[in-house]
């Protein structure tokens, strides 16, 4: 560690000497991301929820996605979490999805052009126009992406728009009533500051019905508030991270046990319902959760191993 310091300060003087302006930009950049990271591991702690593959939590699943799906953006879900999202509900076949935190829409089309087709997907988002009267306002760094031109535009046009309900308001204080116990997928993607992510993650297991899945966005120490309400969470749920991808990201997932979930011939899992159903003992749900890349530029295009969070949960 010593030696790392004592190479980095060489650095930035012999840059400085030098005027040499791309080396001071790079040890300038280094000190930033240590820093930030040092910042956010105190927020936060390490990541401590378990790994899972993802083949081994939902099977081999073929899915096709056009090129559009996969458009990355600030903001949105990278390309490989649309994926693991696309998977995740070809797998799961909701008949109700609800997603919390619409931003452009991009995700929720996602979402409904790999449901059944007969699936109902409510999106719910905050306007710009109501964050002067929430009591407690989003952080700084969510402020942005709420003041975007316009909710939903991405599925305003879209062919699965007819299956698409927006929803408008605060998801602190908003009505859940007519859908708690009714979701068969729920996508928790709001605001990232504690107060919010605990208060929607109470929400999605409030909306989640027996066999459902709940999957969480940006489970990374960039956002210590996702961290420490999920770290929070996995105190009485057994939450977990999907792992097994190149770049650093990760997905979230909780599942719950179904009693109504049809079923197949000769799997495992099959064989884990049967025994459920017979009263032997109460099904452990799963979980996974989602995260995008550091903001840090090239400091964080090296390959690490992701991590989408997974959870078993005793009834």
């Amino acid at each position: 560690m010593l030696g790392f310091c004592a190479r980095l300060l060489r650095l930035v003087a012999v840059a400085h000497v030098r005027r040499d302006r791309a080396g001071y930009e790079f040890a300038r950049r280094l000190l930033w991301e240590c820093n930030a990271r040092l910042r956010h591991f105190e927020g936060a702690g390490p990541l401590r929820l378990p790994v899972v593959e993802l083949a081994d939590l939902i099977g081999d699943v073929e899915l096709s996605l056009s090129t559009a799906a996969l458009r990355s953006e600030d903001g949105g879900v990278s390309p490989l979490e649309s994926f693991c999202l696309a998977a995740l509900v070809r797998h799961c076949t909701p008949r109700r999805i609800f997603e919390i935190g619409t931003f452009r829409g991009r995700t929720t089309c996602l979402l409904a052009e790999h449901a059944p087709p007969n699936a109902e997907v409510l999106t719910l988002d905050l306007p710009p126009d109501q964050v002067s009267a929430m009591p407690v306002p989003p952080a700084g760094g969510d402020l942005r992406y709420i003041a975007k031109p316009r909710i939903g535009e991405c599925f305003a046009n879209a062919p699965v728009c007819q299956r698409i309900t927006q929803l408008l308001g605060d998801s602190r204080t908003f009505d859940f009533a007519p859908y708690r116990r009714t979701c068969d997928f729920v996508f928790v993607d709001g605001a990232h500051s504690y107060p919010f992510v605990a208060a929607d993650t109470a929400t999605a297991f409030e909306l989640i019905r027996p066999g459902g899945v709940i999957v969480w966005h940006d489970y990374k120490s960039g956002c210590p508030g996702v961290v420490r309400a999920l770290h929070t969470a996995a105190r009485e749920h057994p939450l977990g991270r999907v792992a097994g991808v190149r770049r650093w990201r990760c997905t979230g997932l909780q599942q719950r046990p179904s009693a109504d979930r049809p079923k197949g011939e000769g799997s495992a899992a099959d064989a884990e319902r049967r025994t459920i159903d017979a009263g032997k003992r109460r099904p452990r749900p799963r979980v996974v959760l989602l995260r995008e890349p550091e903001p840090h530029g090239r400091m964080s295009r090296r390959p690490m191993r992701a991590a989408l969070p997974v959870t078993r949960c005793r009834g």
